[in-house]
Order: structure tokens, then C-alpha cells, then sequence
């Protein structure tokens, strides 16, 4: 039985125009999105700004309900109440992911509060102040506030927010990407840490190809809302298969790849990378393809895979 089981995840959003907000069109931010993730697991999704990637962390949380498919954890439908509080989440920005006008002692206690009604005030405190030092930052610093901290901190805080809850599940949102680079590898080795400790499995999702091959088992990349390529980290990075694969893998610097001088329509119903793509041709643009196993556990959609 998998852990978390996605099936043909599609989330879409309505386009709306004239006085009357008359539904034309859909924008199909996830589309078909299907992966098992195993306990104690790290699955890295990776892609380009707008390629759904974070859309599909806030369906798993259930701030997006899927348009269509479904999520197992478990076994069972992920919507189950007895879920509450095993999957939790960490945001990119700590700042504005954190209520300012809250200290850090309700910041933290928010989410433990929704299991547990009826806590001791002091009980609480102390279920606060060992979050705390578990993420490296003294307990009596419950009493302060946001603005009191670093970036760094803040991101500690809100690591501490999803760990009180005891999840077994953490969907990691850019957790680094705002932070200075010497403090990135501080947050990254903490949360190799706690994975370790606390046997937690992680969807991580980012832009950063070194933190993703630093954390991550397996990966999984996404485009326009469909997932490309997928595999075994090692695997992916040295013998990608997918066209934009290769692309991802080729900008060091930044994950947001120009557009290629070849200009052809949308590929509707096709490869969603078929504009882009320098391998395209008239099957890319009429159908999306199937996935062909490369090695066990690499799967790639493409009709004309790179072979090593």
C-alpha cells in the first residue's frame, strides 16, 4: 500500500469574461497528475514559475480541491478527518506566512490546538518550547514575535509550526529560496535532520536543482501542469530523457528557460512542451504520450526521448 497515492490529479480554474462572468475557458494549472510517494520519502517537483507545481502542493493540503482524480494516504480518501494534522506544510515566505500581530508561542500552538481542545496552558507551553529547541532556537522565545527574527529563524518557526503536530507528511513549498545562501544550507541540513528523527516524508517542491538533489529520492518534473519525466534522482540527473529535461538540467543559474526561436502554435491535446520543443513534430502537437520506462522507477513522456 503507498503512502500517498495520486490518481490523475487535475486541478482547473475557470476563466471568466463579459458582465456576466460567463464561464470560456479553463486554465489547467494540474492536469492528469499522477505518483505514489513512499513513507519516509522525499519526491522533489520541479519546473518553471506557472508550471503547477505549487498547485499541486496546495491540492494535496486540500486548499485546492482536485477538479478531478483523487488522493489516497493511506489507503483511504486524504479528505478523511482522522488526517487532521498529519500533513502539514512550510511556505516559501516565513515573513507572510507567519501573523505578525501573534507571538510566536499562538503561531506555533494554532495548528496542535485543532487536535488537541482542552491542553493546560502550561502543557502547551512546554509542547511549544520543545518544538522550539527542536528546530534549533531557545524555548523562551515562544513570547516574541516575527518581527523579532531573522529570515532564517522565522523559517525555523514555521518548520516548528509543522512539526507540533506530529505529521507524517510535510509538502515543502520554496522553503529556502528566500533565504541568504549560508543560511540555506543551515534550514536544509535541519530538515534532512528531522526527516531522519521523526521517519517524516517530504513532497519538496522547488526551483533549486542543488537543494533538490541534496534532499530529494525521487523526482518529478512538471510543465504546464503535466508531469514530463519522473524518476530516481541519480537517474534523472545523469541520464535525462525529456527535451526539457535537458533544458532544466543546462540552466545552472536559473530555472526559467528562454523560449527557443521555433515558433509554432499550441499543441492542444499534445505536449504541453511542444512549442518549445526542438525534437517536436506532428505527433507531439495532436497527442500527449504515454509513459515509456527507461529504467525501473524512470518513466519519461516523450515521443522522442534522448537515449544514452
Amino acid at each position: 500500500m503507498s503512502f500517498l497515492e495520486a490518481s490523475g490529479i487535475e486541478v482547473h480554474f475557470p476563466i471568466y469574461k463579459g458582465i456576466f462572468r460567463r464561464v470560456t475557458g479553463h486554465v489547467r494549472a494540474v492536469d492528469g497528475v499522477s505518483f505514489n510517494l513512499k513513507k519516509g520519502e522525499v519526491l522533489s517537483v520541479i519546473g518553471e514559475s506557472g508550471s503547477g507545481k505549487t498547485t499541486l502542493g496546495n491540492a494535496v493540503l486540500g486548499l485546492y480541491p482536485p477538479t478531478g482524480g483523487q488522493f489516497r494516504f493511506h489507503g483511504a480518501d486524504i479528505r478523511q478527518s482522522w488526517f487532521s494534522g498529519k500533513i502539514q506544510a512550510v511556505f516559501q515566505n516565513p515573513y507572510s506566512s507567519l501573523n505578525p500581530r501573534m507571538n510566536i508561542l499562538h503561531t506555533i500552538a494554532e495548528p496542535y490546538l485543532r487536535i488537541e481542545k482542552n491542553i493546560d496552558k502550561d502543557k502547551l507551553r512546554i509542547k511549544v518550547g520543545e518544538a522550539l529547541e527542536t528546530v534549533g532556537i531557545e524555548a523562551s522565545a515562544m513570547f516574541r514575535y516575527p518581527h523579532e527574527f531573522s529570515g532564517g529563524q522565522r523559517q525555523r518557526v514555521s518548520i516548528a509550526r509543522a512539526l507540533i503536530s506530529q505529521p507524517e507528511l510535510i509538502i515543502l513549498d520554496e522553503p529556502v529560496s528566500s533565504l541568504d545562501v549560508s543560511i540555506r544550507a543551515q534550514i536544509l541540513n535541519l530538515l534532512s535532520d528531522l526527516k531522519t528523527k521523526f521517519d517524516l516524508s517530504y513532497i519538496f517542491i522547488s526551483h533549486d536543482l542543488a537543494t533538490v538533489r541534496f534532499l530529494s529520492q525521487t523526482i518529478m518534473i512538471i510543465y504546464r501542469g503535466k508531469v514530463l519525466e519522473s524518476g530516481d534522482k541519480n537517474s534523472i540527473f545523469e541520464r535525462p530523457a525529456n527535451p526539457y529535461t535537458h533544458l532544466l538540467l543546462q540552466s545552472a543559474r536559473d530555472i526559467v528557460v528562454r523560449n527557443d526561436p521555433i515558433e509554432r502554435g499550441e499543441a492542444v491535446g499534445g505536449c504541453p512542451f511542444y512549442s518549445r520543443c526542438p525534437a517536436a513534430d506532428g505527433q507531439c502537437r495532436e497527442s500527449f504520450p504515454q509513459a515509456a520506462q527507461l529504467e525501473e522507477n524512470h518513466y519519461v513522456y516523450c515521443y522522442h526521448p534522448y537515449v544514452h
